[in-house]
């Protein structure tokens, strides 16, 4: 069971966080200002929140925006580059494999083919295998790879990190998280 966090300053800042990284996701490029009329934050909230993004590479300078009679705003993006995701599915037949930025924008993809029967261990030993080749290219950083999803077919005890069962597979309490 996940732990509960009460409303301490540092939950305050976390929410404050997701709200502001949120907005210039989703309406950037836009300027402070902007972002502290349309989630209701302090100016001084906001510029503090901007500058713990921008230095840890989640948000990015877009250029100048319009004036409205004093100078021109500095406009604010996302940077979809920050991180890296990486899915991986598992079929009977074969495992694909992608990489992709912040914005579900696939950078890399990879197949392979599987034999019908192979032991899990040896399916997931493939998969393993996959994912490096994938994150080990020069334009993947892999320090910033956040995690790897697997999609497997069968019940999957997600607590466990297991493949409890897969008919398809013949597998049956299949360590996969590890």
């Amino acid at each position: 069971m996940a732990e509960v966090r009460t409303g301490d300053r540092v939950l305050v800042r976390d929410l404050n966080l997701a709200i502001v990284l949120n907005h210039v996701r989703e309406h950037g490029p836009v300027s402070q200002v902007d972002v502290a009329q349309h989630t209701g934050l302090g100016r001084s909230t906001v510029s503090g929140i901007v500058k713990i993004l921008m230095e840890q590479g989640y948000l990015k300078e877009a250029g100048a925006g319009d004036s409205s009679g004093g100078r021109r705003p500095t406009l604010l993006e996302f940077n979809p580059m920050v991180a890296y995701a990486v899915g991986v599915k598992i079929a009977p037949t074969s495992i694909r494999a992608c990489v992709t930025d912040m914005n579900a924008r696939i950078l890399r993809t990879a197949d392979r083919r599987l034999d019908a029967g192979e032991p899990g261990e040896d399916v997931i030993g493939k998969a393993e295998r996959l994912v490096d080749a994938l994150i080990s290219s020069p334009e993947i950083d892999q320090r910033r790879v956040l995690g790897v999803g697997v999609a497997v077919p069968g019940i999957v005890d997600a607590e466990q990190g297991t493949a409890v069962h897969s008919h398809f597979m013949r597998w049956s309490g299949l360590p996969i998280r590890e």
